[in-house]
């Protein structure tokens, strides 16, 4: 994998949660709905992008376009079908100056490129403008370059190769200028529900340990289930019993931390009860110094990606953590 001056553009909040004796998060009830069912396997889950990577490699898609949330498998199944399809390809993670941009290219130029955490490469207009060469379909696809001319490079090449992109989200000021490239390849968006993704995590499970540790995190309703947590959380369960610790109290401990800020804003406000969104508007221009507009349209975007729930779109409505 290459990284090139890679920056932490967000950091979110990591404030303490404090837990109560009677707190819901050490409350575990497994739903039915959450085994697994039947012979499902994890690939029946990853069809449409299984078949896109598919026909990718056979000259049918010069580009595919991958949006899904963190933790869905999205970095896990393109690595393995390329594998398993014996694809020559290679990993691009960061940011990257233009020189340099074109130097990759020209380098790669007849291999499968995938592009991981380019936010910032997205942002930049000249940078889309050779994306957009890089995933025409139809016609042969040349890129230049006249700017920098005291490299070896040729200041224009033919990319054969094919690119892969990666996105947790469609980035709403970029919204236009994205769905041009979006509409040169093919688009491919994972959108799992809650249980979905509990039957992935039950799938995965390899023994009884971890399928009662992927039991014990189902049961937290107030938790966003994702596949990173719960490869985070058999780590904190062989680590309590290397040292002698209680592994469901630890596994609390890191649960509790992975609330996405929203879902932390509304316990903290409300606990586990459902609560009106006057009440939360209100918590929200006491607590973080928002006017009523800003904190009505931060809830629109929370309900819109299902970080927390609502039983209407109504001021009077009810938000909870949970549907």
């Amino acid at each position: 994998m290459i990284k090139m001056k890679r920056k932490k553009y967000l950091q979110l909040e990591r404030g303490s949660l404090q837990l109560n004796a009677r707190s819901p998060l050490q409350e575990h009830k497994v739903s039915s709905e959450a085994t697994p069912l039947g012979e499902r396997q994890i690939g029946d889950y990853y069809k449409r992008l299984i078949r896109s990577i598919e026909m990718l490699v056979k000259g049918d898609f010069s580009s595919i376009w991958l949006i899904g949330e963190a933790g869905t498998g999205k970095s896990h199944q393109i690595d393995a079908t390329l594998k398993q399809l014996k694809a020559d390809y290679i990993v691009f993670s960061g940011d990257i100056s233009d020189a340099y941009l074109f130097q990759f290219l020209y380098d790669n130029r007849d291999k499968i490129i995938i592009w991981r955490d380019v936010a910032k490469l997205l942002r930049r207009l000249n940078c889309i403008d050779t994306f957009k060469t890089l995933c025409d379909m139809d016609k042969p696809r040349v890129i230049q370059n006249l700017k920098f001319k005291e490299t070896e490079t040729p200041n224009s090449f033919e990319f054969t190769g094919k690119v892969i992109f990666e996105m947790n989200a469609v980035m709403g000021r970029y919204r236009d200028d994205l769905e041009a490239l979006f509409s040169r390849g093919d688009y491919v968006e994972l959108n799992f529900s809650r249980d979905e993704i509990a039957q992935i995590m039950f799938l995965i499970c390899q023994n009884d340990w971890q399928r009662e540790v992927t039991e014990y995190l189902v049961g937290n309703s107030l938790v966003k289930l994702n596949l990173r947590l719960q490869d985070k959380c058999f780590r904190v369960y062989k680590a309590s019993l290397r040292d002698k610790l209680d592994w469901k109290s630890q596994v609390d401990l890191f649960i509790k931390e992975d609330m996405t800020e929203p879902r932390k804003l509304l316990y903290r406000c409300a606990g586990a009860k459902p609560i009106k969104r006057m009440e939360f508007v209100k918590y929200l221009v006491l607590n973080k110094g928002w006017s009523l507009s800003t904190a009505h349209r931060k809830i629109d975007a929370w309900l819109e990606l299902g970080e927390i729930y609502s039983d209407g779109k109504q001021k009077q409505a009810i938000l909870s953590l949970k549907r």
